[in-house]
């Protein structure tokens, strides 16, 4: 049979299309890249490209599993011994349960291993310090564009100063993101200093609305770390007029390239962010409070579509309700929040809410086309 002379990124696509992502573990979704390994010499590199360019490893939840994790790791480890095998590798995601010493000491070698790594997800790591240490260490010497680390044991995987440290060695970083608590709460400020330079430019995700709050020093230290790139942040803000401070000093350099803003606060904050808005110019998605950005505000965001809107008063609803409403300049129809798609409520106090007020911003919702979902009705209440 003769050679099918396809363009590489042609067959890219074709062999995206073939990987089965429904399947539970990745050796079965992997598997169906294999037969064209199999059909001639130009087909070859780029199969095998894409089999290795991403490997993940699933913790086994049953006991009857098909493949053990450490059959499979150890058989992974065999294979990327081969050199031109492991610089094709560029995203690890490991994922593990029940961790075991072994484990940890595979990760790292797996790491080690892999000269082109750019890619690591993290799930599950030993609490243990020097084992923790042994993993930043083998972490800093990688040119990481994503980060993702989630923790299932209930201890942190660093501080943020220890993050800031770590992050002078990834120049190309573009994604940070850390799940369930995977920081500390501790802050170390002798640990880091105020760079006086970007270390990250590229920084486009930063992603730790599951965590800690972030206090002044650490928000001025991502501010100083990945100057005007930004476009996604999901954090949490303590409360405090210092960090409240420091917040509107990065929204008033990450404003213009900001897509997704989802913010929250353990209390009311100190005063709204409205003066940020106007800037904002490429929000596609927002959470916030009316407290801290008010209706008005919010009603400025012309790309908007999506909003998670936490409101404590009729008030705050009826204004929402009517800069939802068409109204006129110069004979002209104008629409605020043209974009508008999705509008999710999280009233703080539902016994407050009365039904008219609720049932204007519906029908208002119905008119414009915009699907509201009222968390009352989510949650059972």
């Amino acid at each position: 049979m003769a050679e099918m002379d396809f363009p590489s990124e042609l067959l890219d696509i074709i062999f995206e299309l073939s990987e089965d992502d429904t399947r539970p573990d990745d050796h079965a979704s992997k598997a169906t890249l294999v037969p064209f390994l199999l059909v001639c010499r130009k087909w070859y590199p780029a199969a095998e490209r894409r089999l290795y360019r991403s490997i993940k490893l699933n913790s086994n939840i049953d006991e009857g599993a098909r493949i053990s994790r450490e059959w499979a790791t150890q058989r992974i480890i065999k294979t990327l011994k081969n050199a031109r095998i492991a610089a094709l590798v560029t995203e690890l995601r490991v994922v593990t349960y029940d961790l075991q010493h072994t484990d940890t000491q595979s990760r790292n070698e797996l790491i080690s291993m892999c000269p082109n790594l750019l890619h690591i997800e993290i799930t599950g790591y030993e609490s243990s310090e020097p084992k923790l240490t042994k993993l930043k260490e083998v972490l800093v010497k990688k040119d990481l564009v994503s980060l993702k680390v989630h923790c299932n044991n209930g201890h942190a995987f660093c501080k943020m100063s220890e993050l800031f440290r770590m992050m002078e060695h990834w120049p190309k970083l573009e994604k940070v993101v850390f799940e369930r608590l995977a920081l500390d709460s501790e802050y170390d400020a002798s640990l880091c200093t105020l760079p006086a330079s970007v270390l990250c430019p590229r920084l486009r995700e930063f992603d730790f609305c599951d965590s800690v709050p972030l206090n002044e020093h650490e928000l001025r230290g991502l501010l100083a770390i990945s100057g005007t790139t930004l476009e996604t942040f999901r954090a949490q803000i303590e409360n405090d007029e210092n960090a409240h401070a420091a917040f509107r000093d990065c929204l008033a350099v990450w404003a213009p390239r900001l897509s997704i803003l989802d913010l929250s606060w353990n209390r009311a904050p100190h005063g709204p962010i409205d003066a940020a808005c106007g800037a904002m110019h490429s929000l596609k998605s927002l959470c916030v409070s009316a407290e801290l950005m008010r209706p008005e505000a919010v009603s400025s965001l012309p790309a908007l579509e999506v909003l998670y809107y936490f409101v404590s008063s009729t008030d705050e609803v009826e204004e929402l309700t009517s800069f939802l409403k068409k109204s006129e300049r110069n004979r002209q129809a104008v629409i605020r929040l043209p974009l508008l798609r999705n509008i999710t409520l999280w009233p703080q106090n539902y016994h407050q809410f009365g039904n008219a007020a609720m049932s204007r911003l519906r029908v208002m919702c119905a008119a414009r086309s915009i699907r509201l979902e009222d968390s009352k009705i989510m949650l059972g209440v």
